[in-house]
C-alpha cells in the first residue's frame, strides 16, 4: 500500500478546520488523490471530489466522507494533539478521511475488476449542517446511482459494525428567542419588567411540548443551549436570548413545532408582562437507510467481519447533513467500531486507529458491491 492511513489521520488530527475552512484539508486530501494517480476537483469551496473509473460501462455510485472539525480545545495530550488552538477533529472526522483515502486506493488498484464509476465525496461543514446542501448544489450527485458512508462509533468496539435501515438519525432545527422587558435596578425589581424571570420560565415551559403536548409515541427533544442575558449582577437587562435545537422523526411533528413553540413563549411572555420573538430555522431532515442498500452493506460486513460482529443499533437523536444526499438518491450509512475511551464531542475524544484499515476495506467492498449489484 502507498498511503499510510495512520500517518494520515493523524496529520490531519494535528491540523484541524471547522466547516467551510478546511482548506490545508482539501489540499492534502488532494495531494493522496495525486499519488494514487487519481484526478481530483474541488467542490463547495473546501470540498473535494474523485471518480474512479472501473473497467467498462456502469452504473455511478457514491462514497462519502465529512472532512470538518469543531470549535472544541483539545485535551487529549496526544503527540499529535490540534496545533490550532480551540479546534478539535472530536468526532473522528479526521478518522473518516483517512478511510475514505484507503478506500481510492484499494478500489484504484482493483479497478479492472469491477464495471463503473466510484465517485468519492470529500464533504465539508457536515458539524454545521450545511456542508451536503452545498456539495448537492456543485453537482456532486450528477449522475450517481446510490450513495454510502460510514461514522466511527467509540461504544463499538474494533471490529464490529452497526447497520439498520428506516429512520436512524433524527431531523435537526434550530430557534432562536428574544425576550423583551423593561430593564432597570436590580434593588428595585417592581419597577421592571423582568426578560431573564421570563426567560428561564420559557426554558422550563418549552419542556411541556414533548412532555404534554406532543404523543409520548412520537420521539421529539426541544432543548435550550444557550441563555444570554445582561452584564452585571446588579442590573436587570431589557432583554434576553435562548438558543437551541430541536429534534424529531416524524415530518408532521416537525411542522407543528414551530407554532407550537410560538404559543407557548408568546404565552408565558405575556405573563410575565414581556414580549417575545422567535426565530425557527428548518435545518435536516432525518438520515433514513434505504432498505436494500442496508442489506447490501450489512452482506458485506458479516463476510468482511464475521457475522458475529455485524449488529443492529437503536436510532438516536442526533442529526447528520447525509440525509440531503438521501433526499434525492438512496443512500445508507452505517457505524463503525473506533472503540474510543471516551465519546464523540468530548475534548479528550480519540480513536482506535486499528479501525481505519477496516473502514478502508469495507467502503471498498460495499462500493464493488453495489456496482455489481446495480449494474
Amino acid at each position: 500500500m502507498i498511503l499510510d492511513l495512520i500517518e494520515i489521520r493523524r496529520d490531519i488530527h494535528r491540523h484541524p478546520e471547522t466547516a467551510f475552512k478546511e482548506e490545508r484539508t482539501a489540499s492534502v486530501i488532494q495531494q493522496h488523490l495525486k499519488r494514487l494517480d487519481l484526478d481530483s476537483r474541488r467542490c463547495a469551496g473546501t470540498g473535494v471530489i474523485c471518480d474512479i473509473q472501473g473497467k467498462g460501462p456502469g452504473p455511478t455510485i457514491a462514497l462519502r466522507a465529512d472532512i470538518d472539525a469543531l470549535p472544541i480545545t483539545e485535551a487529549t495530550g496526544l503527540p499529535f494533539q490540534s496545533v490550532n488552538q480551540g479546534v478539535m477533529h472530536a468526532c473522528g472526522h479526521d478518522s473518516h478521511v483517512a478511510i475514505l483515502l484507503g478506500a481510492a486506493e484499494r478500489l484504484a488498484a482493483t479497478r479492472e475488476q469491477w464495471p463503473g464509476t466510484v465517485r468519492l465525496i470529500f464533504q465539508p461543514a457536515e458539524e454545521v449542517v450545511g456542508g451536503a446542501s452545498k456539495m448537492v448544489e456543485d453537482g456532486a450527485l450528477a449522475g450517481v446511482r446510490a450513495i454510502f458512508g460510514l461514522h466511527n462509533d467509540p461504544t463499538l468496539p474494533v471490529g464490529t459494525a452497526g447497520v439498520a435501515a428506516g429512520p436512524v438519525m433524527a431531523a435537526s432545527d434550530r430557534f432562536a428567542v428574544t425576550i423583551t422587558g423593561k430593564g432597570g435596578h436590580a434593588a428595585y425589581p417592581h419597577q421592571t419588567t423582568d426578560p431573564i424571570l421570563a426567560a428561564a420560565a420559557v426554558v422550563v415551559g418549552l419542556q411541556t411540548i414533548a412532555s404534554r403536548i406532543i404523543s409520548p409515541l412520537e420521539p421529539v427533544v426541544v432543548s435550550v443551549g444557550q441563555f444570554h442575558a445582561g452584564t452585571t449582577g446588579n442590573i436587570i437587562p431589557d432583554r434576553a436570548e435562548l438558543r437551541g435545537t430541536t429534534r424529531y422523526f416524524n415530518l408532521k411533528v416537525g411542522e407543528e413545532l414551530p407554532g407550537l413553540m410560538e404559543t407557548v413563549i408568546g404565552q408565558i411572555a405575556k405573563g410575565y408582562r414581556c414580549r417575545a420573538e422567535i426565530k425557527y430555522d428548518y435545518l435536516v431532515k432525518p438520515v433514513v437507510n434505504d432498505a436494500s442498500l442496508t442489506a447490501l452493506v450489512r452482506s458485506v460486513c458479516r463476510q468482511e467481519l464475521g457475522d458475529g460482529n455485524v449488529r443492529d443499533f437503536d436510532k438516536v437523536m442526533g442529526a447528520e447533513d447525509f440525509s440531503v444526499y438521501q433526499q434525492i438518491i438512496p443512500g445508507c450509512i452505517f457505524r463503525l467500531g473506533s472503540e474510543g475511551p471516551f465519546g464523540l464531542h468530548h475534548p479528550q475524544f480519540n480513536i482506535n486507529e486499528e479501525c481505519l484499515d477496516i473502514g478502508a476495506g469495507l467502503l471498498a467492498e460495499v462500493a464493488k458491491k453495489a456496482l455489481a449489484e446495480l449494474g
